[in-house]
């Protein structure tokens, strides 16, 4: 079995002082639109992630959009990584 993925990723990377939050919405192995988040400390291991199953991309950047105005709320800058 052959799975057709989408060419487009979307990541994006947001830090405080002291801490980094950071998304990345891809498809999996399965074929399913995923929304992988990570988050922790960025001077130590602590840290966690989650990963959230997307019914459609709408969905999936319905959702990066909430935790994106979630993130500014909180006092998080967005950073462009290469």
């Amino acid at each position: 079995m052959v799975l057709e993925f989408e060419a487009e990723m979307n990541f994006s990377y947001w830090q405080t002082k002291t801490k980094y939050y950071s998304i990345n919405m891809q498809r999996d192995l399965l074929g399913d639109l995923t929304v992988y988040r990570e988050w922790g400390s960025r001077f130590n291991k602590r840290g966690n992630s989650k990963i959230s199953v997307a019914d459609s991309r709408e969905e999936a950047l319905k959702l990066i959009k909430k935790i994106e105005n979630t993130r500014k709320q909180r006092g998080y800058s967005s950073v462009t990584v290469e």
